[in-house]
C-alpha cells in the first residue's frame, strides 16, 4: 500500500480488532472462573451440610437426620441434588424422584467437579468429595443444575457482544475519521503541488504539520533557485548575443572593404560563413531561452497575448497587406511559460506572413491542453519538403530551405512540452499549415 491514509486505517483497525478481541476473552473467562467458583462454593456449602447431618443408628447403618440442610432437596427435579456412598449403602435426596447420579467413590480428603447430564435433561454441575466420619468412609456427590446460569450467561454475553461490536465499529470510524482529518493537510498539500505545476501560485503554502515542512521549505527554496538560475541564464544569453553582435558586425563591414574586391570568391565563402556562424547563434541563444515547461506561477493567457502579437505581424507586413486573424475562444490560462509561448506562436505566424499571399489565420482550438493551427493562403510546401519537415531529429541547421529556423525552433519548443507537431497543406486556405497539440500538462524533456 502505497497510500499513507490506506497505511494507518489498516493499523488502526488491526489493533482495534485487536483489543477489542483480547477483552471480549477476558472478560468471558474472568465471567466463567468467577460463575464456577460461585458453584463451587455453594456446592461445598451444601456438602458441609449433608456430612454434619450424616449420622449412623446403633447398627452403623447411615441416616440424615432431620436438621438435613435444605429443604430444596426434597422438591422432585429442584435441580439440587446429592447421593451418598456410605457402609455399602446410597443415600439419594428425594428431587432425583426415581433418579440417579450413579457417582462413583473418591478417596478420603479429595474431590472432583465435572458435568452431567441430570434428570429431564438439566445440565449439572456434580462436585464429588471424600471424608470420614466415625470409621465410615463417606462419598458425597452433590450437583446442581446449570442450566438457568448458562441461559442467563449466554444472554449476557450476547448482550456484551452487540454493544462490543457497536463500540468497535464507532471507534472505528473515529479512528478512521481522525486519521483523515490528521492527514488533510498533506491533501492540501498535494493540491498546492498540483496548482504549483500548472502556474497558478509561485510558492507552496508553509503552514504545514511539523513532519512534513522541512520537505516544504527545501521545495520552495529549490523553487526560487531555478527561477533565479533561469533568470541568469536568459541574462547571460543577452549579454553575450550584444557580446557577439558587434565584432560580427565589425567582420561583415570588413568584407565589403575595397581590399577583397579582388576575391570575389573569398568574399562570397567568408559570407556565407559570417551567415552561418549568425544563424548558429541565433539558434542556441533562442533554444537557451527555453524553458522547458511552466515557471511556477507562469501562465500563458492565449485571449490576452496573443490579439497584440497578430496585430504586431500585420504591421510589420504592412506592405504585403496581409489580413492576420485569429480564432481565440475564451477560456482559462494554460499552465506554460509565457517566453516560450510568444516564441512558439512568433516563429509560426512569421513563417506563415512570409509565405502568404493575402490572409494568415490562427486557430486555438477549445480543448484540453493547448490545440491550435497555422495556416496561410501562400503556395505551400512540396510534398518532399513537409516529409523533411515531420521527419524526427531535424535540427535548425540541416532545416529545408524557406522553412528552416523558425519552424525548427518551433518544433524544439513543442517537444520541450511533450506535445507533437505536424506540417501539412490547409484545406481553408490553400497554403502551408502547420498544427500544433501541447498536453494540458506538458512534461519538459530531457536535453
Amino acid at each position: 500500500m502505497r497510500s499513507l491514509q490506506a497505511r494507518l486505517g489498516v493499523a488502526v483497525v488491526v489493533s482495534v480488532v485487536l483489543l477489542f478481541a483480547a477483552q471480549w476473552l477476558m472478560v468471558n473467562k474472568t465471567l466463567l472462573d468467577l460463575t464456577e467458583n460461585y458453584f463451587t462454593s455453594r456446592l461445598e456449602h451444601d456438602m458441609d451440610g449433608l456430612l454434619a447431618a450424616l449420622d449412623f443408628d446403633k447398627e452403623g447403618r447411615p441416616f440424615l437426620s432431620k436438621t438435613q440442610p435444605d429443604p430444596i432437596f426434597h422438591n422432585p427435579f429442584s435441580g439440587h441434588y446429592f447421593e451418598i456412598l456410605v457402609a455399602g449403602e446410597v443415600i439419594r435426596s428425594r428431587s432425583l424422584w426415581n433418579g440417579k447420579l450413579d457417582i462413583a467413590a473418591v478417596a478420603i480428603g479429595s474431590n472432583q467437579m465435572t458435568r452431567m447430564p441430570g434428570p429431564q435433561g438439566q445440565d449439572l454441575v456434580l462436585l464429588r468429595a471424600g471424608f470420614k466420619k466415625r470409621g465410615h468412609a463417606v462419598t458425597i456427590g452433590v450437583a446442581e443444575d446449570y442450566s438457568p446460569i448458562a441461559q442467563q450467561f449466554r444472554g449476557f454475553q450476547w448482550g456484551y457482544l452487540s454493544i462490543s461490536v457497536g463500540a468497535l465499529l464507532g471507534l472505528i470510524l473515529l479512528q478512521v475519521w481522525l486519521v483523515r482529518m490528521s492527514l488533510r493537510p498533506l491533501d492540501q498539500l498535494r493540491a498546492d503541488m498540483r496548482r504549483l505545476e500548472q502556474g497558478g501560485i509561485r510558492q507552496l503554502n508553509a503552514q504545514v504539520p511539523a513532519e512534513v515542512a522541512p520537505l516544504v521549505t527545501e521545495l520552495n527554496r529549490l523553487i526560487t533557485v531555478l527561477g533565479q538560475r533561469l533568470e541568469r541564464s536568459r541574462n547571460a544569453l543577452g549579454n553575450l548575443a550584444h557580446a557577439l553582435k558587434t565584432p560580427l558586425t565589425g567582420f561583415n563591414q570588413l568584407l565589403n572593404s575595397a581590399e577583397l574586391n579582388r576575391y570575389p570568391q573569398l568574399r562570397a565563402q567568408m559570407y556565407a560563413q559570417s551567415d552561418t556562424i549568425g544563424r548558429l547563434i541565433q539558434r542556441e541563444l533562442k533554444r537557451a531561452r527555453l524553458a522547458g515547461g511552466a515557471a511556477p506561477g507562469q501562465r500563458f493567457d492565449p485571449e490576452r497575448e496573443l490579439p497584440p502579437l497578430l496585430a504586431m505581424f500585420e504591421k510589420i507586413y504592412q506592405e504585403k497587406s496581409i489580413e492576420v486573424r485569429g480564432v481565440i475562444p475564451s477560456g482559462p490560462q494554460r499552465a506554460a511559460e509565457r517566453e516560450d509561448m510568444l516564441e512558439l506562436f512568433g516563429n509560426l505566424l512569421d513563417n506563415a506572413c512570409k509565405w502568404a499571399a493575402r490572409r494568415v489565420l490562427l486557430t486555438i482550438e477549445d480543448k484540453p491542453g493547448l490545440v491550435f493551427s497555422v495556416e496561410d493562403d501562400g503556395p505551400g510546401a512540396p510534398a518532399e519538403a513537409i516529409a523533411r519537415l515531420t521527419g524526427r531529429g531535424m535540427r535548425a541547421d540541416e532545416s529545408v530551405s524557406g522553412y528552416g529556423l523558425g519552424l525548427a525552433i518551433a518544433k524544439e519548443v513543442v517537444e520541450h512540452y511533450g506535445g507533437r507537431i505536424g506540417f501539412e497543406r490547409s484545406p481553408l486556405l490553400g497554403g502551408f499549415r502547420v498544427w500544433v497539440a501541447i498536453p494540458a500538462q506538458g512534461t519538459p524533456t530531457a536535453e
